[in-house]
């Protein structure tokens, strides 16, 4: 397959994905999104069970809180509060978690018009035993991102995503699986998603998300 041939379907995949989301005009629309989380764990001493609480203003805002624990990225500045500290983010930090909050950017797919990202397709998989149309996503100095589109439905049925941990320096792949989408203000939204880093799964969530055009400035303030 020729490369503009590629990259030419890899757009129409994109742009189908974008109208069984719900439409270019209202994925715009709402450029951010809270989101609370009932989940698993899978740690290597055992499951532990956790709420969580998300929120996000694309495409560089984001903030979780879970029990005492609370993050904030807010731009080029991000800070972790415990129960004992708050303190800012270190650099390794900031990249670990700035690629997260970039790859679900990516996966909002409005972005993908831009011509700062490059697609092209991957080929078909079965995730569930459901046939999917891959495409991968570039742009310079980011992890691919790359991104299945269930064949029936065009919603996003699964990503795969790198990023390198703060802690060990160690690049992580990640694969997520989403599944039971309703419609939440006119954007077909996933109501679970599972998570596998490096092959092995660690979370399993159900999620209930809510869309907004814009979140409060406070949100993403210091905790």
């Amino acid at each position: 397959m020729k490369i503009q041939d590629n990259q030419e379907d890899a757009r129409g995949i994109v742009a189908r994905a974008i109208r069984a989301a719900g439409g270019e005009g209202t994925l715009a629309r709402y450029g951010a999104r809270t989101w609370k989380e009932k989940a698993v764990y899978h740690g290597a001493d055992g499951d532990e069970q956790y709420n969580a609480s998300y929120s996000a203003e694309w495409p560089d805002k984001f903030k979780v809180e879970i029990g005492e624990f609370t993050m904030v990225v807010h731009g080029n500045n991000g800070w972790v509060k415990t129960q004992s500290d708050t303190r800012e983010m270190t650099q390794e930090e900031m990249d670990e978690h700035g690629e997260g909050i970039y790859s679900v950017w990516v996966m909002s797919l409005v972005p993908l018009r831009n011509n700062e990202f490059n697609v092209s397709v991957l080929g078909e998989a079965k995730i569930d035993g459901r046939p999917t149309d891959g495409v991968k996503v570039s742009r310079k100095r980011h992890f691919d991102v790359n991104m299945y589109f269930d064949r029936e439905t065009g919603l996003l049925a699964m990503s795969e995503t790198h990023f390198k941990e703060a802690r060990s320096g160690k690049e992580v792949a990640q694969e997520s699986i989403f599944s039971g989408y309703k419609d939440v203000s006119g954007i077909n939204s996933p109501t679970k998603v599972s998570i596998k880093r490096d092959g092995r799964l660690v979370v399993e969530a159900s999620i209930e998300m809510t869309h907004f055009e814009r979140l409060d400035e406070r949100v993403f303030a210091k905790p």
